[in-house]
C-alpha cells in the first residue's frame, strides 16, 4: 500500500497502465490534446480501460479545445474526473470533478477546482527554496505535486508539507510491450508502506 496518493499522467500504453494499476495508484491520467507527444487517442484510451481496474480515469486538457469538446469527452470516455491546464478559463464548469494546473512560478488567482496540480516551469526550481508558498497552497484544497524530484525528497517532502499526493509520468516503450521501470520503482517504493 501506498503512503500517499498517486496520479499516473500521460499514460499512453499497456505497460505503464498495467504497472501504475499494479501499484493501486489512485488515478491514471490520459492526456486527450490531440497536439500532445503523450496524447492517447479516445480507441488507444477504451482499448487500455480493459486491461486495468482500480484507478479512476483523467483526462488531461490543455484547455484549447474548447469546453464542448472537453463535454464531450467527458461522456465519450465516461471520465471520471478531468485535469485542465493553467490557462484554461476559470468560469467553465463541469459534470466531473476538475484537478486544475497551477503554476508555481505564476500564481496570480486560484481558479475554482476540486483540487490543485502544483507545477514549475522554472529549469533550477528546488521545492526547498519555495516551502511557504507551497505551504500555503497546500491549505487552500488537497494539492498533487508535479514537479521532478529525487527519490529521497518523497518522504521529506510527505513530512514537510503534507500534499494530498504526487503525479508521476508515464513514458515511452522500448519496443511494444517492453519497458524499464527502474527510474519510477525507486519512487514507489520509497512511497511503498511495508
Amino acid at each position: 500500500m501506498l503512503r500517499t496518493k498517486i496520479i499516473a499522467s500521460s499514460i499512453a500504453n499497456l505497460s505503464d497502465a498495467r504497472y501504475f494499476a499494479a501499484w493501486n495508484v489512485d488515478a491514471i491520467g490520459f492526456d486527450l490534446n490531440a497536439h500532445s507527444p503523450h496524447f492517447a487517442s479516445p480507441n488507444l484510451v477504451n482499448a487500455l480501460r480493459e486491461w486495468i481496474s482500480g484507478p479512476f480515469i483523467i483526462g488531461e486538457f490543455d484547455g484549447i479545445q474548447g469546453k464542448e469538446k472537453i463535454d464531450s469527452m467527458i461522456s465519450l470516455l465516461e471520465l471520471d474526473a478531468i485535469q485542465l491546464g493553467p490557462f484554461c478559463p476559470n468560469d467553465w464548469k463541469f459534470s466531473v470533478p476538475v484537478y486544475r494546473e497551477i503554476l508555481l512560478d505564476s500564481i496570480h488567482d486560484f481558479p475554482p477546482a476540486n483540487a490543485y496540480i502544483i507545477k514549475s516551469e522554472n529549469p533550477t526550481f528546488h521545492w526547498k527554496s519555495e516551502i511557504d508558498p507551497l505551504q500555503k497552497i497546500i491549505k487552500l484544497k488537497p494539492c498533487f505535486i508535479d514537479f521532478p524530484l529525487n527519490p529521497i525528497d518523497y518522504n521529506k517532502i510527505i513530512h514537510t508539507l503534507n500534499p494530498e499526493g504526487f503525479v508521476l509520468r508515464g513514458g515511452e516503450e522500448e519496443k511494444v510491450g517492453f519497458k524499464s521501470f527502474d527510474e519510477v520503482d525507486e519512487i514507489m517504493e520509497v512511497l511503498n508502506e511495508d
